[in-house]
Order: structure tokens, then C-alpha cells, then sequence
């Protein structure tokens, strides 16, 4: 069976302690690593939104269509900001933990209008994504001893128009600005691989063994699946809300799933002046070596 594991694009850790909302942060430093596919549609308060957003989306449709039609990017992201807003409020746990800070909640919302607004006003990217759904309609079976599971060649039908997508979707964050925006100030590659990894994340459990070890060859993703090993995990108290964070035996910084706080650091990313990734430091080091060029970088002044 092939297990999970996220790899930390900053530490190279495994992730090791559960996730109780959809981010993934490292268990070693604190790191904004992935997107849990599992959690975000298992999680109470992540599954779906209710009737406000539900009421929402159909008033802002006409807005949003209009919009569309006109390529006014603008007007988009105004509309997709006020979904995002009711979203957050539904449906938390489908974001950071972080997401109960005012500043950092502004930015995630800003973020996601701008992805989806540049998303929409581009008609390549809708045009890949309306060829990537038609052929998921074209599903096929198979029934063996282990399981019921898509049959490969369907599998890589979709996946193979799926690549092209991401690679657009990845270039428009670029476009947009909205890359800017992200509170945890992710380099692109990072954002590239979570596309990745959530593609994967929702076909795994329909794909057989083989099957699900080409899917993460083909996406660069074997890395992050294997099977775990048992590691040391102590409790530590939050200085911020007092739970009792799980804590890796070794690590440096976790974040706390409760309230959102770094424990045993500061809850800042920072951004290389070099290359524009972004990581989040050391709490005990001034200076330090980007993770992705190596350029050094001043942690004090954020």
C-alpha cells in the first residue's frame, strides 16, 4: 500500500504529525508544505459550505460571468473575494490554521480571487480544463481481488491533459500577481508540486498499485509516498492557547493546529531577495542560506 508522506521543501523532513486542517506543515519546521486532500473533504468544518455561501454564489454568478465575458480581471477578483470570505467562515479547516489571523486570512482570500479570477478570464486555461473534464467523463473499471479500480489507460487519458493545465495554472499565477499575495510566501515550485500532489491525492485510492507508482513518476512525486516509519513525538504545550502540541523529536518549530501559532518560533515566512523563495527561518539564526539558491538571507529584517 502506498502511504503518504509529505517531504519539506525547506528542511527535508517527513511529515510525521497529523494534520488537523487541510494544510500540511512541516513537522521539523513549521514549513507551509502541502494540501491534504483527505482532510479537507473528512474534516468537520471543510466538507462543504452552507446555505449563506450556497445563496451567495448563485447572486454573484451573474456578476461573475459578466466579468468573465468582458475579461475584466478586477471585477472578478472583487466577486471571487466575497466567496472566499464566506468560505473562510464556513468551511475553516479547509485552510491554515493561521486563517484565525485577521492579516493572514485578508491575504489567503486576496490570493485565492486572484488565482481563480485568472483562472477564469483565460480562455486557454478554461479550454484545457473543459478537455480535461470531458475525458474524466469517459471512465472505465476494473474489478480484481484487491479492489475495484480505474482502468490505467483512462487514468493516463485524463492525467495526460491534466499536465498541460497545471503548467498554464503555473504560469498564470506568475502573470496575475497572485503569487505575491500568498501569506506563506511559497516559491513557485512549491505551489507547482501542490497542484501536483492534489491531482494525485483525489485518484489514488481509485488506482492499483502499478497504476498509482507510474502516476507518481509521471508527476514527480515519488518522493512523497512511502511507507512510515515510526518516529518520536512529545507534547508540548502552546504558549499561545495552551493545548498540547504533538512535537517531533528533534524539531525546532511546529505550528500549532489549534490557534495557529508557531511553537518555538516566530510565525513569519521570509523571502529571499535573490530568487524569491520563500521559507520560514530558524527562529534562533540572523542570518541563514535560502533553501533554493543559497543566497544569504537576513531573517531579521521581514
Amino acid at each position: 500500500m502506498l502511504v503518504r508522506r509529505v517531504r519539506c521543501h525547506v528542511c527535508g523532513g517527513p511529515k510525521v504529525t497529523p494534520s488537523r486542517t487541510a494544510h500540511d506543515h512541516c513537522s521539523w519546521c513549521g514549513a507551509f508544505t502541502d494540501w491534504n486532500h483527505g482532510v479537507a473533504y473528512a474534516t468537520r468544518g471543510s466538507m462543504k459550505p452552507g446555505p449563506r455561501y450556497d445563496a451567495l454564489a448563485v447572486y454573484l454568478q451573474p456578476e461573475i460571468e459578466q466579468a468573465r465575458r468582458a475579461g475584466h480581471f478586477p471585477n472578478l477578483v472583487a466577486a471571487f473575494k466575497q466567496l472566499y470570505e464566506a468560505h473562510v467562515a464556513d468551511c475553516p479547516a479547509a485552510y491554515s490554521p493561521r486563517i484565525s489571523d485577521v492579516k493572514y486570512r485578508q491575504a489567503v482570500v486576496e490570493y485565492h480571487a486572484m488565482r481563480d479570477a485568472a483562472r477564469r478570464v483565460d480562455s486557454i486555461a478554461t479550454s484545457l480544463e473543459a478537455k480535461m473534464d470531458q475525458v474524466a467523463r469517459t471512465m472505465f473499471y476494473v474489478q480484481r481481488p484487491e479492489g475495484r479500480f480505474v482502468r490505467p489507460d483512462r487514468f493516463f487519458a485524463v492525467l495526460n491533459e491534466f499536465l498541460p493545465l497545471q503548467a498554464r495554472l503555473d504560469d498564470l499565477l506568475r502573470a496575475s500577481g497572485a503569487i505575491t499575495v500568498h501569506p506563506d510566501a511559497p516559491p513557485p515550485v512549491l505551489l507547482h508540486k501542490i497542484g501536483q500532489s492534489a491531482f494525485v491525492q483525489s485518484w489514488m485510492p481509485m488506482l492499483d498499485h502499478d497504476t498509482g507508482l507510474k502516476a507518481l513518476e509521471a508527476t514527480g512525486l515519488a518522493d512523497q509516498y512511502e511507507e512510515l516509519a515510526e518516529v518520536p513525538i512529545h507534547g508540548r504545550p502552546c504558549p499561545k492557547c495552551g493545548v498540547d502540541v504533538p512535537v517531533v523529536e528533534g524539531a525546532h518549530a511546529v505550528l500549532c493546529e489549534a490557534c495557529g501559532t508557531l511553537v518555538g518560533g516566530e510565525a513569519h515566512a521570509v523571502r529571499c531577495g535573490g530568487c524569491g523563495g520563500g521559507f520560514t527561518p530558524d527562529p534562533s539564526q540572523r542570518e541563514l542560506a535560502c533553501p533554493w539558491c543559497r543566497r544569504v538571507v537576513d531573517v531579521t529584517n521581514r
